[in-house]
Formats: structure tokens, C-alpha cells, sequence
């Protein structure tokens, strides 16, 4: 629970400017609040878990979902795409690709491999149908 003295303390640093921020991990998304007089340089930036603490920007985890997306949705429409329209999919593929997210491009990639793949193989199929067989 937080005391009313921390509350005061919170309201007061804000309306002067001095909003206290976040270190977020952009792995398993736990947070630490920085206190006032404290710094991100104080603090060894590696999580538990091995990922990075990064300083959010805003004074409201709210916002840090808007500052790192994952990209969650766009990576399983493009699955979910592969099934019904494949250059649908491809198309969302690149836009995955130009994301700057480690994980969105991940899948980018993939996703426009899986779409590539078929379009490869009858084209494979079709040179070596029409080199041994006419």
C-alpha cells in the first residue's frame, strides 16, 4: 500500500516537472520505479531474466505498451494469412520486416518464406518437368 506522504511525494515531483520514471525489461516486461534522486545510470541495466531495462519515456506504464509494441497481433494475422491469401500474408510479412522489433522481423521473415515456398517449388518443379520430359 502506498502512504499518503509517497502519494504526496509522487503528485508533488510531477507538478514540478520531476515525474518519476520506469525501467522496463523489453523481455518480461517487469518494471522497477525510480525513486526520486535516482538515475537509470545507477542501476545495473540487466534484468533477472537476461533481458534490457530500458527507461520508459512517459510517467505511466500505460503508455510503455505504445512505446514497445510486440507486435503480437500483426505476427498472427500474417500466420493466420498464410492460410487464406498468400500474398496477403507476404504482405504483411514485409511490414513485419520493416518493424523495429527484433521479434517482428523475425517473423516477417518466416512468414514471407512460408509464403515464397510453394511459388518456389512449382517453379522448380516446372523447369525440371519441361527439361526431361519434352
Amino acid at each position: 500500500m502506498v502512504s499518503n506522504k509517497e502519494i504526496s511525494q509522487r503528485l508533488r515531483a510531477k507538478t514540478e516537472g520531476m515525474a518519476l520514471s520506469y525501467l522496463v525489461c523489453d523481455t518480461c516486461g517487469g518494471y522497477y520505479e525510480l525513486q526520486p534522486g535516482e538515475s537509470p545510470e545507477s542501476f545495473d541495466l540487466e534484468c533477472e531474466c537476461g533481458g534490457q531495462l530500458l527507461q520508459s519515456t512517459s510517467d505511466s506504464l500505460i503508455s510503455y505498451n505504445d512505446e514497445f509494441k510486440d507486435y503480437s497481433s500483426e505476427i498472427f494475422l500474417g500466420y493466420a494469412l498464410i492460410i487464406f491469401g498468400g500474398i496477403f500474408a507476404f504482405a504483411c510479412g514485409i511490414y513485419l520486416t520493416t518493424r523495429d522489433d527484433e521479434r517482428a522481423n523475425f517473423h516477417g521473415k518466416v512468414i514471407m518464406a512460408i509464403c515464397l515456398a510453394p511459388i518456389i517449388a512449382v517453379l522448380a518443379f516446372l523447369i525440371f518437368y519441361k527439361a526431361f520430359f519434352h
